[in-house]
C-alpha cells in the first residue's frame, strides 16, 4: 500500500511540476517536458518511423512534437514481404486499432498489409502476414529481461519503452497515418 502511494505521488509530481512546487497553475509552463505533454494532448497529424535511425516521431502541422528510440524486427533491413520474415514494413499505413490488453505494454495496430503488400506476396503464393503493431515492452518479465536491450527482437513490430508507449497511446487516435521509411 505504501509502495503504491509513493508511486502515485511520483506520477503526480512528474505530471504537475508547477503545482507540486507550489507555484500555481502557470508554473512549469516553460519546462520542456510540460510543453511537450501539452502539445501531445492536443493530438498528432501523423507518425513517421525511420528504421535506419531507429526513431519514431510524432508530428502536428509539420512540426516534430516528440521523438522516441525504437526497436525493430529481427531482420530490420528491407521491407516486410512475407509472413514470418521478421521484417518491419515500409510504406504508408494507418493506426487501425488500439489494444489495451496486449501481451506487450499497450499496442496500436498498424494497417499492414495494404493492397500493394498483399499483391506482392500473392505473386509468390504466400501470405503477406499481419498483426504489425506499435507496442511497449513484453508483459512477461522473463521475456522483457531477455529483449530489453536488444535492437532487433520483434517479429516485425515497432517496440518502444513503456513510458514512451504511454505518451504515444495518449496522443494517437485510430486512423492516424504512419509512414515507415527505410
Amino acid at each position: 500500500m505504501v509502495r503504491r502511494c509513493l508511486m502515485l505521488a511520483g506520477i503526480v509530481l512528474w505530471l504537475l511540476p508547477g503545482l507540486a512546487a507550489g507555484q500555481g497553475e502557470t508554473a512549469g509552463q516553460n519546462d520542456p517536458k510540460t510543453r511537450q505533454m501539452a502539445a501531445l494532448e492536443a493530438g498528432v497529424d501523423y507518425i513517421e518511423v525511420r528504421k535506419g535511425e531507429r526513431v519514431l516521431e510524432l508530428y502536428r502541422d509539420g512540426e516534430v512534437l516528440a521523438s522516441y528510440p525504437i526497436q525493430l524486427g529481427k531482420r530490420p533491413e528491407g521491407p516486410k514481404r512475407f509472413e514470418g520474415d521478421k521484417r518491419t514494413p515500409e510504406g504508408t499505413y494507418r493506426i487501425g486499432w488500439r489494444n489495451p490488453e496486449s501481451s506487450f505494454f499497450l499496442s496500436l495496430g498498424i494497417t499492414y498489409p495494404n493492397e500493394e503488400d498483399k499483391a506482392y506476396a500473392e505473386r509468390y503464393g504466400v501470405s503477406a502476414g499481419g498483426q504489425i503493431m506499435l507496442h511497449g515492452m513484453p508483459n512477461d518479465t522473463e521475456y522483457r529481461k531477455e529483449v530489453f536491450n536488444e535492437p532487433n527482437w520483434t517479429n516485425g513490430c515497432i517496440a518502444l519503452r513503456d513510458h514512451h508507449m504511454l505518451e504515444i497511446w495518449r496522443a494517437v487516435e485510430v486512423g492516424t497515418p504512419i509512414r515507415i521509411k527505410p
